[in-house]
């Protein structure tokens, strides 16, 4: 049973469970579709102690779950420091990371309380890795998501962002893959904010996933969803055992919106109540740098998880 107190609920009923924290913008990797969060250019970060901070409010509010990212979450420094500040406050912690440092950090990580890694691995192979990132480090990934499943985390995540004309044909091998490592895959649909939809360049490597859901539904099983944007879960055979696929479709999608739980920190400490909001008016470094108390930030979190509406509607 949680300890927990209920999360807050916005306006369409949705509580709020769960925060995503990017802990800086640098990466060592430059996929082109990244999205960086939403962020724009900030000049400093949350160090941990405004981190724990951050959470401990959160977590007045009915927060349960933390997940960092970035950047590169693992370029932090002090990346165990505030693994070991957060874990205490939470049900969960998780980190999304390209993987590319896991090999001397995972089990660290491990120690000081992270529970799961979500891994971007977009491509096996070696020559696209590096037109999809701009670097060639494929080896070493492979190298961090071994260190990962050694390392014993309660779930490993291979994350891959469908990409037509680059990687969509690699779906079945990233299931053999994932099934011979013991790993989860989640395929996840090119995501791009509204204003972007009409330019050519997004339509020319979206690829929706939902032919690739009716193909896992004829031959796997639904075996249950996410609660967290009602992200479907396939059991299918692959290399010889079987594995759990989990899609992730948030584009056009209501009830992705629907099952969103989440809000989101950025690494300068303003709080964005959905990836694709650039507003972003509650500001919990400036309220932190001028004296604000505990209670001042529970109001401003507050304020924020009130102002949340769905990206897309029904009646949109």
């Amino acid at each position: 049973m949680s300890l927990h107190p209920p999360g807050v609920r916005d306006p369409f009923g949705r509580e709020t469970t769960n925060l995503r924290i990017s802990l800086n913008r640098v990466c060592n990797v430059g996929c082109f579709f990244c999205h960086m969060e939403g962020q724009p250019p900030n000049q400093y970060d949350l160090t941990a102690e405004e981190l724990e901070r951050v959470v401990r409010t959160a977590v007045r509010l009915g927060v349960r779950k933390v997940k960092l990212s970035g950047g590169e979450p693992t370029l932090r420094r002090d990346i165990k420091e505030i693994v070991t500040r957060l874990r205490p406050h939470l049900e969960e912690l998780s980190m999304t990371t390209n993987g590319s440092l896991l090999s001397k950090l995972a089990r660290p990580l491990r120690q000081a309380g992270l529970d799961r890694i979500n891994l971007s691995l977009h491509t096996l192979k070696r020559d696209t890795y590096k037109a999809i990132t701009g670097v060639d480090l494929l080896p070493r990934v492979l190298e961090g998501l071994n260190a990962a499943l050694e390392a014993g985390f309660s779930a490993v995540k291979i994350n891959m962002v469908l990409l037509k004309g680059v990687n969509e044909s690699e779906v079945w091998d990233l299931m053999d893959f994932a099934a011979e490592k013991g790993a989860i895959l989640q395929v996840i649909e090119l995501q791009g904010p509204l204003h972007e939809l009409d330019a050519p360049s997004f339509w020319e490597r979206y690829v929706p996933v939902k032919p690739l859901e009716d193909e896992l539904r004829r031959q796997g099983v639904l075996v249950g969803k996410n609660e967290l944007h009602d992200r479907p879960q396939y059991r299918v055979p692959a290399n010889g055992s079987s594995l759990v696929v989990e899609l992730v479709g948030p584009m056009f999608n209501p009830s992705f919106c629907d099952g969103c739980y989440r809000i989101r920190l950025t690494a300068d400490g303003r709080v964005k109540t959905c990836l694709f909001d650039e507003r972003a008016e509650v500001n919990l470094k400036a309220a932190m740098t001028t004296g604000a108390s505990d209670e001042e930030l529970v109001t401003l979190l507050a304020k924020a998880i009130h102002s949340r509406e769905p990206y897309w509607r029904e009646d949109a």
